[in-house]
């Protein structure tokens, strides 16, 4: 397996992915692996659809993480094992849309007012008007 990763590794690096995503798709694939306790070149799409209905099953992950899942297995099955992938048979997952959670003016100001330090007040304010997010 370590043969694998590396080339795994090399093959995401080669094309600049994040560190995020290749860090996702390694944890599937490494996910995948034990699932089934062989190595992924023994395994094909019938364990593919049950490791995909598994996490929407069992382990109940949002659609996105298993779409997340699906890319990765296919970047590893395409690139590093060099096998077609048939997109008929493995279609990808539909993810839903979801609309985010809005705070009210109110709930805002509450929020800001329970600030006793101006300085820290201003950078959340500043925060929250930019829209920044931790990621």
């Amino acid at each position: 397996m370590a043969k694998f990763y590396n080339q795994m590794l090399m093959e995401m690096e080669l094309r600049n992915f994040s560190p995020r995503t290749i860090e996702a798709y390694v944890w599937h694939v490494a996910a995948f692996t034990k699932m089934f306790g062989k190595s992924p070149a023994d395994m094909g799409e019938e364990e593919i659809r049950q490791y995909l209905h598994h996490l929407r099953t069992v382990k109940k992950v949002s659609s996105s993480n298993i779409n997340v899942g699906y890319c990765g297995l296919r970047f590893f099955y395409e690139k590093v094992l060099q096998r077609p992938w048939n997109t008929e048979r493995l279609p990808r997952p539909k993810v839903e849309k979801r609309l985010p959670v809005v705070l009210s003016r109110a709930e805002v100001q509450q929020i800001l007012g329970a600030i006793p330090q101006q300085k820290y007040r201003v950078m959340l304010m500043t925060t929250y008007a930019a829209g920044l997010r931790v990621s």
